[in-house]
């Protein structure tokens, strides 16, 4: 089986609110002090699968969750199916601690944020451009409590395409780099 290969993908447009945003030439997205960064047009047909690579801080003292929601044609899928479109199962591990919970929500939870230093998030979205049910898995390492780790899968419920996506964390602001690549296997 052959390995995967990588394609740096650039979303045609940004939209944010908060301080500041751009595309850099490499087509990845900084940040700085927003509460909500939207990338479109970076879906397409050309590629299945999609990997999204997130580092970040937060304005907060405390931890605050971190979603992201699929976009269509400039506009969020909220109202499709009412407040619950997002279904996923979680798992954290800090310390000798675990907690795991399936959930519904109006995004999909992609781990918490703090201000006390840079988190990290690789994300795998599967099929979000084809009239399928999109997937995901996240895998994100937060520095608020020592050795945090969190696994996030899950599905949107409507099969429907979807050329991009909105990060936001549910309060306060984010500032950081994210890079999207398309899968070829």
């Amino acid at each position: 089986m052959p390995a995967a290969s990588y394609q740096v993908m650039s979303p045609s447009s940004i939209n944010f609110t908060g301080t500041s945003a751009s595309i850099g030439g490499g087509g990845s997205v900084t940040f700085s002090a927003v509460s909500s960064l939207s990338l479109n047009n970076i879906f397409n047909s050309t590629y299945t699968n999609y990997k999204i690579i997130i580092r970040n801080t937060s304005s907060n003292a405390g931890t605050v969750n971190l979603l992201l929601r699929l976009r269509k044609n400039g506009v969020d899928e909220t109202t499709d199916a009412g407040p619950q479109l997002y279904y996923y199962e979680t798992v954290q591990a800090y310390g000798t601690s675990i907690y795991n919970a399936y959930l519904a929500a109006q995004g999909f939870p992609i781990g918490f944020t703090t201000n006390n230093t840079y988190e990290g998030r690789v994300i795998d979205m599967y099929e979000p451009f084809l009239e399928k049910q999109t997937t995901y898995r996240c895998i994100s390492s937060e520095g608020y409590q020592t050795n945090f780790l969190t696994s996030h899968n899950g599905a949107h419920v409507i099969p429907a395409s979807y050329d991009g996506f909105t990060l936001y964390p549910l309060s306060g602001t984010i500032t950081g780099l994210i890079s999207v690549y398309g899968v070829t296997e």
